[in-house]
């Protein structure tokens, strides 16, 4: 989740950046209260962890494809 911390300062000022930072916590946040619960369901359907951890692979492996095709607009200027 560190990674996206750096976008909204790559295409946001001000205000907007901090919304962006604000919002990207908040996602995290709710992966965080989510993703025990969907790995238990998962445990309890499928008696094994192995399909959870399968589940949070895939979502990082998403997450890190996203992160690749985000394309910066031009040279940032301080």
């Amino acid at each position: 989740m560190v990674t996206f911390w750096a976008l909204p300062q790559e295409f946001l000022t001000g205000a907007s950046a901090a919304v962006g930072i604000g919002l990207i916590n908040a996602v995290g946040n709710l992966g965080g209260f989510v993703g025990p619960y969907v790995a238990g369901y998962l445990h309890d359907l499928l008696g094994s962890y192995y399909y959870s951890l399968a589940f949070l692979s895939i979502v990082y492996i998403i997450g890190a494809i996203l992160v690749i095709f985000v394309r910066k607009h031009g040279a940032r200027v301080l």
